[in-house]
C-alpha cells in the first residue's frame, strides 16, 4: 500500500456522519487518503488546508449550505480547479435546471453522482476526475 504521503486526497464534505464513514472507507480501501468535514465551514477550511485533489460534496445538506461551499469553492483562485463529485438525491435534470435558474455565473460540477450512488460509481468518477485507477475495486454496479 503506498503511504498517505503520495495518495491522492479525497475531502468527503456531508453533514451526515455514516455517509462520511463510507464514503471515507470506501475511498481508503480503493487507495486515496480520506479526509472528512461535516458543514460547509469544516469543508471550506480543509479544502484551503488539506489541498485534496477532488471533493465528494453532499449538495443538500443543511438546506443550501452544500451549494454555497460548491460556490465558494468555484469563486476562489486557490480552491477553482478541484474538480467536484456533487451527490444529490434530486435527479441530474432538476439539479441543472435549479442551477441555471440560481447560478448561471458559476459552472456546474465537473461530476453529478444521484443518491445514494452505488460505491463503484462513487470509485469510477473520482478516479476518471483525477486521472487515477486502483487495483482495488468494490463491487459492481447493478
Amino acid at each position: 500500500m503506498t503511504s498517505d504521503a503520495h495518495r491522492k486526497t479525497v475531502l468527503i464534505v456531508d453533514d451526515d456522519p455514516d455517509v462520511r464513514l463510507f464514503v471515507s472507507g470506501l475511498m481508503k480501501s480503493s487507495g486515496y487518503r480520506p479526509v472528512s468535514a461535516q458543514n460547509r465551514q469544516h469543508g471550506l477550511d480543509k479544502a484551503r488546508t488539506e489541498h485534496p485533489d477532488c471533493i465528494i460534496l453532499n449538495c443538500t445538506m443543511g438546506g443550501e449550505d452544500g451549494i454555497s461551499l460548491y460556490k465558494s469553492l468555484k469563486t476562489q483562485n486557490d480552491l477553482q480547479q478541484i474538480p467536484v463529485v456533487m451527490v444529490s438525491p434530486v435527479s441530474r435534470e432538476v439539479i441543472g435546471q435549479h442551477w441555471m435558474l440560481r447560478h448561471g455565473s458559476v459552472a456546474g460540477p465537473e461530476a453529478y453522482l444521484q443518491s445514494p450512488p452505488e460505491a463503484g460509481s462513487i470509485v469510477r468518477v473520482v478516479g476518471e476526475l483525477i486521472g487515477t485507477r486502483h487495483a482495488a475495486h468494490p463491487g459492481k454496479e447493478k
